[in-house]
């Protein structure tokens, strides 16, 4: 186990594993929202089972303190990851099961198994992303981060387009339960192959796992529940995750339903932002090891916000505003998500790190989780319901887009509040 500083040859080849372990997993990763419609289509759903499943998924931001609790427990980056990663294969297996006897005569059964399995790997994937983070944090200088981090996003992004075209065109050709098996044996393999690459990295004891009390001070090793940096980031994120789950949720069956968009054609859309992220998060994160991470996003955030607007305007002037959207919100995705785990790890402090982002991440979650889920429910529920506005029709989905896009915009002003305070 590394103790000390790792030398540039190592930290040049962790970054290469970390990338495409990232990659692998990116491959699942890709489908978002399309694998949550897939899923809720197979089994005759509706919005309200899509935005349950969305929900669902997004409990993994809720338990991330799991994976501070396994880095205290083990002492170890490597056996703390491999306790929650591990796990998460079997159940992949299991999900596979219960997606091929979507159509038998406990299809109903099936379902509620596919549920229990969701949320328990999303428990043990909220683990695994904290024990990641906390691990990167260990051995990556914090002027090193954007070097580091930049490279593992452009791979996500590049194995993200081939894996969503791919396994949207599966899904269109073969819209079986055969065809989702298949697919779920596809993100199995590329899961054993990030969990294998991800147990080649240097391991050392987390300097996060150091005992703490939350009624202690920082410098002792306990969370600052008064720092008004932490709460600062903590709104930034609540009302990010929040608004744009709404939008992110719901696009692929607004597209299915108002373009008659295959999940193939819905991919290719996504690779328009996909490609350009690469560029953008190859620039900032040069930038950003110069800059810091906060103004960076401050801008991103904004811009992104106005853009999703452009799903709004489409009943206006149709698919234009979407392509024009999937182009511009390449600043966004993983880009966004760079310097947002960043900022992050710029302000939290080493003793605890993994506890601040466990924490962080609960109310992020708690935002993931609630508005997509009633979201579904309100959306299930007046799913007639039509607005004619200047002579455009305005569905359900168009104005679930238009609140989402406001609830986004207004993360700008926790990040201005923020400034350059420091927990």
């Amino acid at each position: 186990m590394i103790e000390n500083e790792i030398s540039e040859e190592t930290l040049k080849k962790a970054r290469l594993k970390v990338g495409f372990a990232a990659a692998s997993g990116g491959i699942g990763g890709s489908l978002g929202a399309n694998l949550f419609t897939m899923i809720a289509r197979l089994f005759h759903g509706t919005d309200f089972h899509i935005g349950l499943l969305s929900a669902i998924s997004s409990m993994a931001q809720v338990m991330q303190f799991v994976g501070s609790l396994l880095l205290r427990k083990f002492r170890s980056n490597k056996k703390a990851y491999l306790s929650a990663a591990l796990p998460g294969v079997f159940l992949g297996l299991a999900s596979a099961f219960f997606v091929y006897n979507a159509d038998s005569n406990w299809a109903n059964k099936a379902f509620i198994g596919y549920i229990t399995c969701m949320i328990i790997m999303a428990f043990l994937g909220a683990a695994t992303a904290n024990i990641i983070l906390s691990w990167i944090g260990d051995f990556v200088p914090k002027s090193r981060l954007g070097w580091f981090m930049s490279f593992k996003w452009i791979l996500v992004n590049l194995s993200g387009m081939v894996g969503s075209v791919g396994l949207g065109k599966l899904a269109d050709n073969y819209p079986t339960p055969g065809g989702y098996t298949v697919m779920y044996a596809i993100l199995i393999t590329a899961g054993l192959v990030n969990l294998t690459l991800m147990l080649t990295l240097p391991d050392r004891i987390p300097k996060s796992a150091v005992a703490h009390n939350a009624e202690e001070k920082i410098d002792g090793g306990g969370l600052h529940f008064g720092s008004f940096a932490l709460w600062c980031y903590v709104a930034f994120y609540l009302l990010w995750a929040a608004g744009r789950s709404i939008l992110m949720t719901f696009t692929p069956a607004f597209l299915i339903e108002r373009f008659q968009f295959t999940f193939a054609k819905i991919a290719w859309l996504g690779t328009l932002q996909l490609l350009v992220s690469c560029f953008v998060i190859y620039l900032l994160g040069k930038i950003s090891d110069k800059t810091g991470s906060r103004k960076l996003l401050m801008i991103l955030s904004g811009f992104v916000a106005l853009c999703m607007f452009l799903w709004v305007s489409s009943a206006w002037w149709g698919l234009a505003p979407i392509i024009v959207y999937s182009i511009l919100n390449g600043a966004a995705g993983q880009t966004h998500s760079m310097l947002a785990i960043n900022l992050g790890l710029e302000l939290f402090p080493e003793k605890g790190r993994s506890a601040y982002i466990a924490f962080s991440r609960f109310f992020i979650g708690i935002a993931s989780v609630v508005a997509p889920f009633f979201a579904g429910l309100v959306l299930s529920t007046f799913s007639s319901v039509r607005v004619v506005v200047a002579g455009a029709l305005l569905d359900r989905y168009v104005i679930a887009f238009g609140v989402g896009a406001v609830i986004t915009f207004a993360c700008v002003i926790p990040l201005l509040l923020l400034g350059n305070r420091r927990i």
